[in-house]
């Protein structure tokens, strides 16, 4: 990676650790880790002495040329605070965050760093997951193209498809990975509390996986309209009239039923048949 031989990745949590493992097992860099928390736990099982850096300690320290910041949105601010105690000449300087643009770090530019944000379109579902959820995915950049050139070659070892982005893009597609992501849970709970309060709680995630990974599967292969199925897609009135009386003791729920199935037949690109019928019953459980 041109001049660049070691890296420095700021907070030891879900997202910085599973890149701290990509780095180690995937180049040739010498990486390191900070955090302001002592090396403890599952973090000095994975992380040497060497290459911890405990915030705040008396470690003296010169920084690499490649850094990321990979903390809670929340505190970039301060992480890159942290940083201009040191020189900064020509360092590349990245955070991870999805939603916040590289222009946060703006400032470390009048320090004569290079900036950009890195974001993989991936779950991390702990510390130092493995270098498996990293193939295949695609990652956003945005920033200077210095250090595009080093997150391009990065992304490829990863086996990761970069695509570089504006700011504007890279908050419409962090909207959209919440959207499928994490508020996805919100239907899954839902879907729980339903069965739940048919007593049929010890079998819920049973019975509803092999449909999750049915869905998932005709999204990949089909365009919306082919792969949506269900009383919607087919006109099923009296069906859907059932579910939203039956829902009417689940009030909220109700009302993310209501709310998604009329996003669906307000989607042009939907065929539905029944549409005018439909959409006037659920205006009438509003």
């Amino acid at each position: 990676m041109g001049q660049i031989s070691e890296a420095l990745i700021i907070g030891a949590g879900r997202i910085g650790t599973s890149l701290f493992r990509a780095i180690k097992e995937k180049t040739i860099l010498q990486v390191y880790i900070a955090d302001i928390k002592p090396l403890e736990g599952l973090l000095a099982e994975q992380i040497q002495p060497r290459e911890y850096l405990q915030i705040g300690s008396e470690q003296q320290i010169t920084l690499p040329g490649l850094i990321f910041i990979a903390v809670p949105d929340d505190n970039i601010t301060e992480a890159a605070a942290w940083l201009t105690g040191f020189d900064l000449h020509d360092v590349i300087v990245i955070h991870t965050s999805g939603a916040i643009s590289a222009d946060i770090l703006f400032p470390l530019k009048k320090h004569a760093a290079r900036v950009g944000s890195f974001h993989p379109l991936q779950t991390f579902s702990g510390l130092f997951c493995p270098t498996t959820v990293w193939q295949g995915i695609y990652c956003t950049y945005q920033g200077d193209e210095e250090g595009h050139v080093v997150i391009h070659k990065l992304a490829g070892l990863f086996g990761s498809e970069l695509v570089q982005v504006t700011a504007q893009q890279k908050t419409a597609i962090h909207s959209a990975c919440v959207l499928v992501s994490n508020l996805y849970f919100a239907l899954l709970t839902g879907a729980e509390q339903i069965l739940d309060s048919a007593r049929l709680t010890s079998s819920a995630k049973k019975m509803l996986m092999p449909l999750i990974t049915q869905t998932i599967e005709n999204y990949h292969n089909n365009s919306i309209n082919e792969a949506l199925t269900g009383p919607l897609k087919r006109g099923d009135i009296q069906t859907i009239r059932n579910h939203l009386e039956y829902l009417t003791g689940h009030r909220e729920i109700q009302k993310i039923y209501l709310n998604l199935s009329k996003a669906l037949l307000n989607d042009p690109n939907i065929l539905t048949k029944h549409k005018t019928e439909l959409m006037e019953l659920l205006n009438d459980f509003e």
